[in-house]
């Protein structure tokens, strides 16, 4: 935006902040604020003097949106004096600013009477980055309020010190089950070990968000001693708890952790399958393929995306002395499904598919990839041209080479990628007149694709 509009914009509501009605003051004020009017700054400051609550109140946003150092001392003072309406909206723009000036109020702030002024401050004090702030804001772990012990759980987990892993394991033992999912998820921060006991106790919880907390903590942990609270909640009446709990399986890489996975492949809800067959990549190894393979067949798309995705990044593991018929047997096991799932009726499905087949180089996968890549679906045809040229076979070239012309800017890009790759003379030519593409990310891929053929780049 030019300066000279962004002025234009700005006269109207900076003539407006003397308007007599405090309506229009106060609307100017947010408007100011959201046109990111540095210029404004000086005449909102004096705005926090106004008369009119509602007018300072719109004034400390606005500032805290503009991130203005000059308007510190002022908001420090509206935060010490003015009504806790207002003084709470001081304290978050304070925190937007992130001057370290305002440490000292922001902490005085937490023991003022009005609950939402502290939850503010302890907001405030996170945004300051300063390590004073964490014995304060442990303290408001204990807080009379709810919501300020929930803020001071989150406060701790931004700041990041590793000495609030103690207080934050006391308040998985609050009264309010807010205080618990976040101190739970706070812990997460930190990955500490010695809160995996603690962390699966509260697997138990009553309430689905607190177990759901624990076992996205547990995830992060990654601890082996977890796996077996962690398989039994795949039964929890809640189906995001069992999402969570699969993808916390996943993340501890142990076989032990592929039965269980397996089972919830046939969870009643799609998101718990979708998460068990994401897992299971994680997880890889020659026992994870069937149940992969079966998953390709799930009625959600949703499902059959993770397991396409999966199945590529799964090498075949084979025992040594194998023979060569032996081997290629083993690797069609999960790449002939996969060149199947090249025909699905949903297009995303069938781009994964291709991705996963360019990381196997499966050269059997061919013929579908060229008549995925004839086909006019430009996000599937992208994928195509990107498989083709990973696998690297000499018979793509000459619809690699027609898919210069293609009319998306995108699949012409993976086109002369894949030239580039395979590094055919035949494509020479074609690479050649590519190279005044109107789209400059073509241009580049083609003179990338040239260097291969020592044909001096394009810049």
């Amino acid at each position: 935006m030019s300066t000279h509009f962004t002025l234009h914009l700005m006269s109207k509501p900076l003539i407006r902040l003397r308007h007599r009605h405090p309506g229009q003051r106060s609307e100017a004020a947010w408007a100011l604020g959201e046109l990111g009017a540095s210029e404004a700054v000086p005449a909102l400051i004096e705005c926090l003097n106004d008369p009119v609550a509602d007018v300072r109140r719109a004034a400390a946003w606005a500032l805290g949106c503009l991130r203005d150092e000059r308007a510190v001392p002022t908001l420090i003072a509206v935060l010490e004096s003015d009504v806790p309406g207002v003084a709470s909206w001081a304290a978050g723009a304070l925190g937007r600013i992130g001057d370290r000036r305002a440490l000292l109020p922001l902490v005085a702030a937490l023991e003022h009477d009005d609950a939402d002024l502290r939850q503010v401050a302890v907001w405030g004090l996170s945004s300051l980055d300063d390590r004073r702030a964490e014995r304060p804001l442990t303290a408001r772990l204990t807080d009379s309020d709810c919501g300020v012990r929930q803020a001071a759980a989150a406060a701790l987990a931004k700041l990041g010190d590793s000495h609030a892993v103690g207080p934050l394991l006391a308040s998985l033992d609050d009264r309010c089950p807010g205080v618990r999912q976040c101190a739970a998820l706070a812990l997460g921060r930190f990955r500490d070990h010695r809160c995996t006991g603690p962390l699966i106790a509260l697997l138990h919880d009553e309430h689905w968000t607190v177990r759901r907390g624990a076992a996205l903590t547990l995830k992060q942990i990654a601890d082996v001693s977890a796996i077996e609270p962690l398989a039994a909640l795949l039964a929890d009446s809640n189906s995001a708890v069992r999402a969570v709990a699969a993808a916390a399986l996943g993340a501890t890489r142990q076989r032990c952790a592929i039965r269980p996975l397996v089972q919830a492949l046939r969870d009643p809800q799609s998101r718990v399958r979708e998460a068990a067959a994401d897992a299971l990549r994680h997880i890889g190894g020659p026992y994870v393929v069937e149940p992969l393979i079966a998953a390709l067949q799930d009625a959600s798309p949703q499902v059959r995306m993770a397991a396409a995705d999966a199945l590529g990044h799964i090498q075949p593991d084979f025992p040594a002395g194998l023979s060569r018929t032996a081997a290629h047997n083993e690797f069609s096991r999960s790449s002939m499904p996969l060149i199947a799932a090249l025909a699905d009726p949903v297009c995303d499905v069938r781009l994964l598919a291709a991705l996963s087949l360019a990381r196997t180089r499966c050269c059997m996968a061919v013929p579908r990839l060229l008549a995925i890549l004839n086909a006019d679906e430009p996000d599937a045809q992208l994928a195509a041209a990107y498989a083709l040229g990973e696998i690297g076979v000499s018979d793509a070239v000459a619809p690699l080479t027609a898919a210069l012309a293609h009319s998306d800017r995108y699949v012409r890009c993976a086109a002369a990628e894949a030239l580039g790759k395979i590094g055919d003379m035949r494509a020479l030519k074609a690479l050649l007149a590519a190279r005044s593409d109107k789209a400059r990310e073509v241009r580049r891929a083609v003179a990338s694709a040239l260097n291969v053929f020592s044909t001096p780049p394009v810049s």
